[in-house]
């Protein structure tokens, strides 16, 4: 019987299923229940759990008779690299730099990883969005983040 399989949905399956896997492993380490009710350790538990699941079924549909066969397809390396890259990047530069440095880099990493790179684009982006983290994050949240570097 030769079974054709969707190889795209059966990765994204299992990355689903160990990532999932892992956060309720993880989890494990906290109380379930509390007196007062839920405990911290209720929540990440049940997402890893759902994840899992998802994964289970996409692999599932992904082998099941009605499934559309594709291969997978090895992409090139720029895009991961990059958009890791710039995670790494505003990582570093959050707390010493503020969300005004941090995330244009992280904007700019994420505008190299595409194949048509535009300035005007990239500005245009950073002109929104930052306004936006300061006054989601910092402004109605009072999260302790910095906008301004700390120099």
């Amino acid at each position: 019987m030769n079974r054709q399989m969707d190889q795209k949905g059966v990765v994204a399956g299992l990355f689903f299923l160990v990532f999932g896997l892992a956060i309720a492993v993880g989890a494990a380490s906290y109380p379930f229940k509390a007196d007062t009710g839920i405990g911290p350790g209720f929540f990440p538990s049940m997402v890893g759990i759902a994840l899992a699941i998802t994964g289970i079924v996409q692999i599932g549909a992904a082998m099941g008779p009605g499934a559309t066969p594709t291969r997978f397809d090895r992409r090139p390396l720029k895009p991961i690299l990059f958009t890791t890259g710039g995670v790494v990047v505003f990582a570093l530069l959050l707390k010493p730099g503020g969300l005004i440095l941090a995330l244009p880099a992280l904007f700019l990493c994420l505008a190299l990883a595409q194949s048509s790179f535009s300035w005007r684009r990239l500005v245009g982006v950073s002109l929104v969005l930052l306004p936006s983290a300061w006054l989601i994050f910092i402004a109605f949240l009072g999260m302790p983040i910095r906008f301004l570097p700390d120099f």
